[in-house]
């Protein structure tokens, strides 16, 4: 069973991938003029790669815990997440949401009346760096946040 939902993933996210590539072949050039087509675009691709490599790595580990406990007993409220050793599901959290995150920032530019192009290039950039290194900090066995300075 646990193949069999392996690749209904893998299908699940390479789906948003050739959608937005065919959005980028499909609109070309007009992409530099429209701030939500590039936001849902690039939202789409950099969630489908980014989702891809970080859930292939945590598929391939016995949990989602990197470090000693192996409990989700006092983890942070809502999300669940560990604040005592780094949890693979942070960086998931944030890779698989890039194809929200990414067209709401090309919305936020649209309606601002800057030309959107290049603060979204580097908003997604940013938004790619700051999964990375979410998903670095996790690798290392440091939790995303830490309750016990409260």
């Amino acid at each position: 069973m646990y193949a069999f939902m392996g690749i209904g993933s893998v299908v699940l996210v390479a789906a948003p991938f050739v959608i937005g590539v065919w959005m980028l072949r499909a609109c070309g050039r007009r992409l530099r003029h429209d701030p939500r087509r590039l936001g849902a675009t690039l939202g789409l691709i950099i969630s489908s790669v980014a989702t891809l490599i970080v859930a292939g790595y945590l598929s391939t580990q016995g949990g989602h815990w990197v470090g000693n406990v192996a409990t989700d007993a006092g983890g942070l409220p809502v999300v669940g997440w560990s604040p005592r050793v780094g949890d693979l599901r942070v960086p998931h959290f944030f890779a698989t949401h890039a194809m929200q995150v990414l067209p709401l920032a090309g919305l936020a530019l649209c309606n601002s009346g800057r030309r959107g192009y290049p603060y979204l290039i580097a908003a997604s950039a940013a938004y790619l760096l700051f999964t990375a290194a979410v998903f670095v900090q996790a690798l290392l066995g440091r939790p995303f946040f830490s309750l016990a300075a409260y």
